[in-house]
């Protein structure tokens, strides 16, 4: 059976999911392969892409759906697997200061303020790639790397963390110039504010937005250099 023939035989079950949870429903790896694979389908009318909600592991994301009559597909356990999926990535037992709800918190605060999400990576199942990519009021686009607050080791991870957002923000600016660049953090840890008020001047190179997440789930977005 071919990948498109997968991914079409999971989507004739009536779900609409995105591309992290079809990677995991037929094993078609890497997951940049399913996007490419999509896009495709997409191109033969035989799926829509639209950003809502996936019903497997229910993130705002560009989500897959069937929307042509194709050949009938043997049933496979889709249903299993996606309640599986969903089961893996639940967050209820997680801290306020976790990545996910940290992110979480940021892209509802960019759509109050009118700004276009574009994708969410999954962090739930640690996805690689811009936590958030969103284009701007201003219509430029907005590229932000998400960090929580670690459990174990906590000042001493939380450092290394801070290092690879730095990382990220460094790779995002060599990928497109353009793009307007941010950092997403959980408020009221020491480690973080120390870091950011330390590497101030990193963080003003880059033009970097901070926005700061309370653990009641307010944002605050801070723009370095104008307090």
């Amino acid at each position: 059976m071919s990948r498109q023939d997968k991914l079409l035989e999971s989507l004739a079950s009536g779900r609409r999911l995105c591309d992290d949870c079809l990677s995991e429903i037929t094993e078609v790896k890497p997951r940049q392969s399913v996007c490419q694979a999509c896009n495709v389908l997409r191109g033969k009318k035989l799926i829509s892409r639209l950003t809502e909600r996936c019903e497997a592991c229910g993130r705002m994301k560009i989500v897959n759906a069937l929307v042509s009559k194709v050949r009938q597909f043997p049933k496979i356990r889709a249903n299993a697997i996606v309640a599986s999926v969903a089961s893996n990535t639940s967050s209820s037992s997680k801290p306020w200061y976790w990545e996910g709800h940290v992110q979480t918190e940021i892209v509802r605060y960019l759509k109050a303020s009118n700004v276009s999400i574009q994708s969410e990576a999954n962090t739930a199942i640690r996805e690689q790639g811009i936590d958030i990519e969103a284009i701007d009021i201003d219509g430029l686009p907005l590229w932000v790397s998400v960090k929580g607050f670690p459990e174990k080791s906590s000042n001493t991870q939380a450092r290394h963390w801070f290092a690879g957002a730095l990382l990220d923000l460094a790779l995002y600016k060599d990928k497109n110039p353009t793009a307007k660049l941010a950092l997403g953090l959980p408020i009221g840890f020491a480690t973080y504010e120390s870091l950011v008020k330390r590497a101030h001047s990193t963080l003003a190179f880059f033009g970097c937005n901070i926005f700061w997440v309370t653990e009641r789930g307010k944002v605050t977005r801070e723009v370095i250099g104008q307090g």
